[in-house]
Order: structure tokens, then C-alpha cells, then sequence
């Protein structure tokens, strides 16, 4: 039994269970892999190893499609999860890292800089409510300088000007 470690979004997970290499070369080349609970990754393999180009189907509908490095992401890729949520961007040894862009299952819509799955460093993001954030994040939370735009009128408007 083979352990495959892949790392989604903000959590890392372990998947022990019976795979099969339904196509092509699982040990070193190209091929398909799928596991017992229905995830299939296609892609490349270096000595038994996710490495290079591949995809990640997963059972409960989420796919991520770009680079691998010793089984987990790492490099350029897309993730898209099952809820809606989507980032594009770096990946670091299966975490969001460096620039990227994500949109939340809420709807909001970031892009800037990631560390460790988080928003880091300098970014924007545009809020459902129309709010609209520029500056910068630490550790998922904005902190330090930065502005927020908020509405400055909603209602009725009358000759491309606001109906008071």
C-alpha cells in the first residue's frame, strides 16, 4: 500500500488506500492512477511519484491541474474545489504561495500574494457587498497600510446623476 500525500487548499491530507494503474506507466512516464476512493490523477511519474505536469480528480469533485514535486504540488496550478472556491497561482510543497488569484465560495475575489495558503504581503480584493480592499494582509488578515473603498451612493439615478 502506497501513501499519496496531496495538499488542498488549506488543509493537507493522507490518503491510504489501493490504487491501480488503469493506463500508461505509474512508475516512471506517463499514466493514470486511481485510487479506491474514486480519485484519479493523470500526469507524470517519476519513480512511482506525482512529478511534473499532472491532474488530481478527487472523489468529492474538486480537480487541480498543474505542477507536482515529490507527489504534492508545487509550481504553477489551478485549483478548483467542489464548493466553488478557485485559486490559480503558486504553489509551494502543496500550499498557495507567492502570486495568486482566488475566488472565494462566497464570491469575493482576491489577488495578490499568498504565504502558507493564506493572503500575505500586498494584495486586492473586491468584496460582494462592493467594498473594495488595496494594501496589505498578514497572516489572512489585513494589516498594514492600506485603503478600503467603500459605496458611496446606491438608489435611483436620474440623468447619469444620484436621485436624492
Amino acid at each position: 500500500m502506497k501513501q499519496l500525500n496531496l495538499v488542498l487548499l488549506f488543509i493537507s491530507f493522507s490518503i491510504y488506500s489501493t490504487e491501480e494503474c488503469i493506463q500508461g506507466n505509474c512508475e516512471n512516464g506517463i499514466g493514470i492512477l486511481r485510487y479506491e476512493d474514486g480519485s484519479i490523477y493523470e500526469g507524470n511519474f517519476v519513480n512511482g511519484r506525482l512529478e511534473g505536469n499532472g491532474k488530481a480528480s478527487f472523489s468529492d469533485g474538486s480537480v487541480y491541474e498543474g505542477k507536482f514535486k515529490d507527489g504534492t504540488a508545487h509550481g504553477k496550478g489551478h485549483f478548483r474545489k467542489a464548493d466553488g472556491e478557485q485559486y490559480l497561482g503558486s504553489f509551494k510543497n502543496g500550499k498557495y504561495n507567492g502570486k495568486g488569484k482566488m475566488l472565494t465560495k462566497e464570491g469575493n475575489y482576491y489577488e495578490g500574494n499568498f504565504k502558507e495558503d493564506v493572503f500575505h504581503g500586498t494584495g486586492l480584493m473586491i468584496y460582494t457587498n462592493g467594498e473594495l480592499y488595496y494594501g496589505k494582509w498578514k497572516n489572512g488578515r489585513r494589516s498594514g497600510k492600506g485603503r478600503l473603498y467603500r459605496k458611496v451612493f446606491e438608489g435611483n439615478w436620474k440623468n447619469d446623476k444620484p436621485d436624492r
